[in-house]
């Protein structure tokens, strides 16, 4: 059996009232569901009972970028799942597959699934 996954990347273009009216939407839909919110509004999704994902990761640990989240920061809030390779991310910051290759293992190695966009 295949195992498939409904997956929602929220981008940022929720402010927190739309936000709460999307969260009373879903709530009829089940819990499975994984959303990717924008990082502004990730705590927020938390304290729902959805699954959380971010939608990027920093390719490394041992330094700060700004604008970037470490994978381990996802992980040790309640983070489950890592959005990575997306076409946008692709096109507009230049990510290379090694970069996308490095912010992969760092994910795995702090227990975060990856989604990998490959279209």
């Amino acid at each position: 059996m295949e195992n498939k996954k409904i997956v929602a990347n929220l981008k940022d273009s929720l402010s927190l009232e739309d936000t709460k009216n999307y969260v009373k939407e879903l709530s009829k839909l089940p819990k499975e569901i994984i959303l990717c919110p924008g990082m502004i509004l990730f705590p927020y999704f938390l304290n729902q009972g959805y699954k959380i994902g971010v939608q990027n990761v920093a390719m490394d640990e041992h330094t700060s970028y700004t604008g970037e989240v470490k994978a381990s920061l996802v992980s040790s809030i309640g983070g489950e799942y890592a959005l990575l390779g997306h076409s946008e991310r692709r096109y507009y910051f230049h990510e290379t597959d090694e970069e996308i290759s490095k912010k992969i293992k760092c994910a795995l190695e702090h227990h975060l699934h990856v989604i990998f966009c490959i279209g």
